[in-house]
């Protein structure tokens, strides 16, 4: 038979062929099944097979002879989920039902199964464990733990090796059912008790461990993506501004939450935690540290730091840049913790704080983010910042910090500005983030260093006087718990010192610094900048951009000098905000602001020993720099600063005057050195003798009345104080007999006094050192010399040289003069000095020596006599030389003098100098008083008072009248007497 076309299709021969194939399908198939349910059964632990002794029998599923298969297995999840927990703990079964899923999840990644059936698998897993958090009320049976916590079970548990992927996988599973409606239950209710536990023991562990990387990592799975991470930002305690500011109690509240936070742990991992969680091991014994010591162990402290502070910022970026929503909130964040932690900065603040850690920490993650427009080889970039986002209130929009109105401004806000609000860049934002948080970061610690600074003082040196004493068993228990609160103290402080200067923290500080430097000066001076004019601009500058440049660089040169040469490359936009500020009343309200500046020039350009003596530039680029047009007006600019912090109506104590110009002095020293600073000084001087009768004063004229001033009030108080020092050393050895609590009184008082006698040595020594490099050019030699100024001085010397080579020296002498920087030698040295320097022109030698002797007060003419003598003695022969004929000259013209007021001692009153009783050369009669005076003496008087002495009503020297008719009469009448 031919062969049939359609024999293909008979049934007898199909269905031998077919049924070949089938079984041959059925084969492989049961063997692929078989593998795939040994893997399911691994990995889910269930089972149809009641003879599995590892895992549980699905009756279910047996009883409809089903396998266990993937496409069975949501079927296969849920009635194992929907068992009995009791039944289960009968089994010894896990009975925590998403602790079971996380399990299974973990295991299917060793599953010797294709990739797409695997993550079928753990898709299926992640949807079953979604329902397990929504819908906990399904499920039979107590749930013990809560299944939100049993999440954070595992969470915190370190062989969890794949909770991230489990996480990220499910948070988008939970936030698509929540946003189409069907679940009421949120992420964030999900995760908040895994925050929560993270949060506790972040704070419990030591900043060294290694557990405290493994949270942080744990931190870092709430950021893998948009819903984990709003999650968790909403999460975290930020209060919407309200219309009031917070009373106390609210704001204590608030900042104790912001402290228990997740971000208010993390951000606190720090050596600079809470008082009980300082140092970690670091410093402890700093009584007993080499300097190589204390090296060593900061650097081992500096590389968790640095590695603390690297995970920070990468979870602060990584939230940054996940959404702009997300980006939004974070700015949010940082606005409102800046706002919590103002309090820091406050004085006399009694609301509990968040710790330095926390701040320094939130500082270095802002700097971070601020270095991209912060380098220094594009300086410009940072003026991207929008000087105009202060004006703005918060608004939720476009300004999320809060708070920036409050701010004390450069110069008074105006009423109203015709600038209309722009859509802020992150730059303009994180630069006054960043200022914020160094004004509650770096400021704050370092105000802390200084006190605590102080405080090491007292006690070492009561720990040191107390070691001197006979002690009794009581007394030595006193001496070792005085030692071991000294030692707390050094170690506190170390730990700060070098927590601030780590130097990759203190490398991108500086570099904010001359950013900001280079900022706020073309804020201040460039007129392309912006519409509004640069003066008008100052009213929306906050003041502590100023301040916080200033502080950073007086900090750096007080606690570690050596870091200032990373200002070398950055010297000029320093220099020049210096300039631009310093002198300018116009520029900044505030004169102590301006006073500090001097301060922070003195640490830029100046380098001196421990005692702040023997000063010079700091190096050849800063002499460069110096010689440069940019500090053509640096000396005028200082000396602007000097008096106007006398002149000025708002109220300036005494010791912040002195503190203030004492920077000053060492740097006009400096500048005197150069032949272009030098030749201003004298060029100024020239101006101040011509303007000398001007009815405005000229400012070196005011300058050198100050000089005087100050040199006989502070020396005048030095004297006082040390003779108060030794009366008190007289009567120590007393205060043994003493009871305790009497002894201490008395010993704190001491060291009070000494304190006070310090600071008054100290001073009166640089402004007499000042004197004497000044008095040295002829030029302004001349200036002491003019008759407004010429008998302060003579006076001025005479008292001091009274004291100090007279038989009142003596009762100046203590035990240790060096403990109080009181030098007696060297100030006669000065004083000698100034003398001879005076007497160096034939000009002016005769007044000077006449002013001299017209001294009643402290002038006797043995005074040069025990001059010469203690010169000799203190092996300064040139000097005693000089004053020895000096002394021969001044004989002579004490001689002239007296035959001079022979002939004028009859003067009749009315030509009487009323204040100084001396004859009238120039009388002028004061416009509100109407009594005549001398012009000299008045214009004298003027230049520390600008009222009328004899009613206290406002006066210039423009306003008072000559009084040309008693002149007349005065020079008439000497005339006749010289005739007789």
């Amino acid at each position: 038979m031919a062969t049939n076309p359609f024999e293909s299709l008979m049934p007898g021969k199909q269905s031998s062929n077919t049924e070949e194939e089938m079984q041959n399908g059925v084969d492989v198939a049961a063997e692929r099944c078989g593998d795939e349910e040994i893997q399911l059964e691994d990995i889910l632990r269930v089972s149809v097979d009641q003879n599995k002794c590892r895992c549980v029998f699905l009756q279910g599923m047996a009883e409809s002879n089903a396998r266990l298969v993937v496409d069975r297995m949501n079927e296969a999840v849920f009635e194992r989920l929907m068992m009995d927990p009791e039944t289960l703990a009968r089994d010894k079964k896990d009975t925590r039902r998403v602790m079971y899923i996380y399990g299974c999840y973990q295991r299917s990644f060793r599953a010797n199964l294709p990739g797409e059936l695997c993550n079928k698998i753990r898709h299926i897993l992640i949807e079953q464990a979604a329902t397990c958090l929504m819908n906990e009320a399904i499920y039979p049976g107590p749930t013990n733990p809560p299944h939100s916590e049993q999440l954070k079970i595992l969470v915190m548990d370190e062989r969890c090796v794949r909770i991230g992927d489990f996480i990220r996988d499910l948070s988008l599973v939970i936030d698509e059912r929540y946003k189409n409606g069907g679940e009421e239950v949120t992420l964030e209710a999900i995760i908040t008790p895994s925050l929560t536990a993270l949060a506790k023991e972040i704070k419990e562990q030591n900043v060294i461990s290694t557990r405290i990387h493994l949270l942080l990592d744990r931190v870092r799975i709430f950021m893998q993506n948009e819903p984990l991470a709003l999650a968790l930002l909403r999460s975290q305690p930020v209060k919407a501004p309200a219309a009031n500011r917070m009373n106390m109690m609210e704001e204590m509240l608030a900042v104790a939450e912001l402290n228990q936070s997740l971000f208010g742990a993390v951000f606190g991992c720090s050596f600079l935690g809470s008082d009980h969680a300082q140092g970690w091991g670091f410093f402890e014994n700093m009584t007993n540290m080499t300097m190589q010591d204390v090296a060593i162990q900061e650097k081992n402290m500096w590389s968790p730091m640095k590695q603390i502070q690297s995970v920070l910022f990468d979870m602060t970026n990584q939230l940054l840049r996940t959404s702009p929503t997300i980006r939004t909130l974070v700015v949010e964040w940082i606005g409102y913790a800046l706002q919590m932690c103002s309090g820091r900065s406050k004085l006399g603040t009694n609301i509990a704080q968040v710790s330095h850690g926390f701040a320094i920490n939130l500082l270095s993650v802002l700097l971070r983010l601020a270095q991209p427009f912060c380098t220094a080889t594009d300086v410009n970039k940072v003026l991207k910042v929008d000087f105009t986002y202060p004006l703005w209130a918060y608004d939720g929009d476009k300004v999320r910090l809060r708070d920036l109105q409050e701010d004390t401004t450069l110069l008074p806000r105006k009423e109203s500005y015709s600038i209309e609000k722009s859509t802020f860049l992150f730059p303009t934002a994180c630069f006054f983030a960043v200022h914020k948080a160094i004004l509650i970061g770096t400021r704050v610690i370092h105000d802390r260093l200084l006190e605590l600074n102080k405080e090491i003082s007292r006690l070492r040196s009561l720990y040191d006087d107390s070691k001197t004493q006979a002690l009794g068993s009581q007394g030595q228990q006193a001496l070792e718990a005085l030692g071991k609160q000294l030692n707390a103290l050094m170690s506190k402080y170390q730990c700060m010192r070098t927590v601030v200067f780590e130097p990759e923290f203190y490398n991108m500080l500086v570099n904010f610094t001359v950013a900001s430097a280079h900022w706020l000066g073309e804020v201040a001076e460039r007129p392309d900048l912006h519409a509004l004019a640069p003066i008008d601009r100052l009213t929306l500058t906050p003041e502590y951009i100023l301040e916080n440049i200033s502080d950073t660089l007086v900090m750096t040169k007080r606690f570690s000098e050596r870091n200032l040469m990373l200002y070398t490359v950055h010297l000029s936009p320093m220099l020049r905000l210096i300039t631009v500020f310093m002198g300018s009343a116009e520029r900044v309200k505030n004169p102590h602001l301006r006073a500090k500046l001097a301060e922070t020039l003195e640490a830029l350009l100046i380098t001196s020993d421990q005692n702040g003596q023997n000063s010079s530039i700091s190096n050849s680029e800063v002499r460069c720099l110096l010689e440069q047009p940019v500090s053509d007006a640096l000396a005028e600019t200082l000396i602007n600063v000097f008096v106007s912090i006398e002149t000025n109506p708002q109220a300036v104590s005494f010791e912040e005057k002195f503190q203030y110009r004492r920077p000053m002095y060492l740097v006009l020293e400096q500048l005197w050195k150069l032949d272009k600073h030098r030749k201003h000084m004298e060029e100024l001087s020239e101006i101040a003798i011509r303007g000398i009768s001007d009815p405005v004063q000229p400012l070196f004229l005011r300058f050198a009345n100050l000089l005087i001033n100050d040199a006989n009030y502070l020396l005048y108080e030095s004297f006082q104080q040390m003779q108060k020092l030794k009366t008190l050393e007289k009567e120590r050895p007393n205060w043994r007999n003493q009871p305790t609590d009497q002894r201490i009184q008395h010993e704190a008082n001491f060291r009070h006094q000494g304190m006070l006698a310090r600071f008054h040595n100290v001073m009166s020594r640089d402004t007499i050192h000042t004197v004497t490099w000044l008095t040295t050019s002829p030029v302004i030699r001349a200036l002491f010399l003019q008759p407004i100024l010429i008998d302060p001085i003579a006076t001025m010397l005479n008292f001091f040289l009274v004291h100090l080579v007279g038989p009142e020296q003596k009762s100046l002498r203590v035990s240790d003069l060096s403990a109080y920087d009181f030098d007696p030698a060297t100030l006669v040295v000065s004083i000698a000095t100034i003398y001879l320097n005076l007497a160096e022109g034939q000009e002016g030698r005769n007044k000077f020596f006449q002013a001299i002797v017209r001294d009643q007060r402290s002038y006797k003419p043995e005074l040069f006599t025990e001059l010469q003598a203690v010169l000799s003695k203190i092996r300064r022969g040139g000097l005693s030389v000089g004053i020895e004929e000096f002394n021969r000259q001044l004989t002579e013209a004490e001689t002239a003098l007296a035959r001079q007021e022979e002939l004028v001692q009859d003067a009749p009153e009315e030509f009487n100098d009323p204040l100084l009783y001396t004859l009238m050369t120039d009388p002028v009669i004061l416009p509100t008083s109407n009594i005549t005076v001398d012009r000299n003496t008045i214009a004298r008087h003027l230049l520390s008072d600008p009222t009328d002495p004899f009613n206290r009503q406002p006066l210039t020297l423009e306003m008072v009248t000559p009084n040309v008719e008693l002149k007349q009469r005065i020079d008439t009448w000497l005339s006749e007497v010289k005739r007789k």
